[in-house]
């Protein structure tokens, strides 16, 4: 009996022996698994660390310069486009800006209208300031055509001896030059109480139609214009008389032939190779007397060249528009 407690006894404590042997292996296992965990993390971790200075060190410092260099110019010619832009919105040139037909001002109108424009032009400025060294039609003529702006900034200037006054050779080779009074090579020069700017339509209008159809390059507007006074064509108060068109071209080799306001015949005398002269009335061109040249016609109406507007001589005007304005109409051939 004896033997048989002793046998059992250690059967149990063998049990717990094995029991206790087998619970060691498994915690020195675990033990083993987290340590390797523990390494394997940290290797990963130095091998992302060193990845990512291996990248950085990639950009060179000299790199790195270039590229803030060439985003500094890029802003500055950024820049730059900006200011041209901003420029030639402040300052368009002439025919870039519509222009609605003209008003009688009074010079006080004038004055307020170019006040109003300086708010978003400061080249109207110095004019503004100092309105009272211009003449009163020189100030309603730029209230009505800013396109007029940089001559009046160069007002006054000493009239140009006739000889110096020269056209190009694009203008002289057109068959319908367009010259404007306001042109800075003439426009200062004297005719009648102001100048060609101001009263030289009729003289302008002629050496259009004089250069286009004999290609004349000493016709200028302001040799038109000197003949014209010396001829006794411009009259006191009112401007260039109708026989500055009507004898005056004949002075010059040409024809003139009065015309009746009639689509057809217009067409007909364009196609053989004449140029009209009209003389305008009140309306859009004028708001007392005006002379203008009508050099051909297309699908859309007349094309005109008006020697007081760059904006409306890039217009086609239809025989209904210019109908009613009419005073007189000439052929030049």
């Amino acid at each position: 009996m004896d033997n048989r407690n002793n046998r059992a006894n250690k059967n149990q404590t063998n049990q717990r022996e094995r029991m206790i042997r087998r619970l060691k292996r498994q915690r020195q296992r675990q033990l083993i698994r987290r340590a390797l965990l523990c390494i394997f993390t940290v290797i990963i971790a130095l091998v992302v660390f060193n990845l990512g200075k291996l990248i950085k060190s990639a950009v060179s410092p000299s790199d790195t310069k270039k590229t803030e260099a060439t985003k500094t110019e890029m802003e500055l010619q950024q820049k730059a486009q900006d200011a041209s832009k901003e420029e030639v919105q402040t300052v368009p040139k002439p025919g870039e800006i519509a222009i609605p037909a003209p008003v009688a001002y009074l010079r006080e109108d004038a004055i307020a209208v170019l006040s109003a424009r300086e708010a978003e032009n400061k080249e109207y400025t110095a004019i503004v300031e100092n309105a009272a060294a211009y003449p009163d039609n020189l100030l309603v003529d730029l209230a009505n055509n800013q396109e007029m702006l940089e001559f009046v900034q160069g007002y006054p200037q000493e009239a140009k001896s006739l000889d110096k006054i020269k056209l190009t050779a694009e203008e002289i080779a057109s068959p319908c030059p367009l010259f404007q009074q306001w042109d800075q090579r003439w426009g200062y020069q004297p005719y009648g109480e102001d100048n060609i700017a101001i009263s030289g339509c009729g003289p302008t209008t002629l050496s259009m139609a004089i250069v286009g159809l004999t290609h004349n390059a000493d016709a200028t507007p302001a040799q038109v214009a000197e003949f014209a006074t010396a001829n006794g064509y411009y009259t006191e108060g009112y401007g260039s008389s109708w026989d500055l068109i009507i004898e005056g071209a004949g002075a010059y080799g040409l024809t003139t032939e009065e015309l009746s306001r009639d689509e057809g015949l217009m067409k007909e005398a364009l196609d053989q190779g004449a140029l009209i002269i009209c003389s305008m009335d009140a309306g859009d061109f004028t708001t007392a007397g005006h002379f203008l040249v009508i050099c051909g016609y297309g699908p859309d109406g007349f094309q005109i060249n008006d020697s007081f507007c760059v904006y409306r001589s890039n217009q086609s005007w239809s025989f209904e528009q210019l109908h009613d304005q009419i005073g007189g109409m000439w052929t030049v051939r």
